[in-house]
């Protein structure tokens, strides 16, 4: 009898010893994953501050068209004169 629980608590031991080295492996395998989400996280932010820039550039075009656009009332405005 004392064999026999001898024996499972070896086999316990062995299974609880790899069950710890099983979440040292997915702690290790999680912190990467993380960082990699935080690279990506860090890409989106890059990505959406271009996207301002983009949206900021546009509003300037649209503002210079509206002074073309201005300028050739004004010039109407002249030859309508003339």
């Amino acid at each position: 009898m004392d064999q026999e629980l001898k024996d499972i608590l070896e086999r316990l031991e062995t299974s609880v010893g790899k069950l710890e080295n099983g979440q040292a492996q997915t702690n290790t395998k999680l912190d990467r994953i993380d960082k990699r989400f935080d690279a990506v996280d860090q890409k989106f932010i890059e990505v959406d501050k271009r996207f301002d820039a983009v949206d900021q550039k546009f509003i300037e075009v649209d503002k210079r068209f509206d002074a073309v656009d201005q300028k050739f009332i004004e010039v109407d405005k002249r030859f309508d004169a003339v």
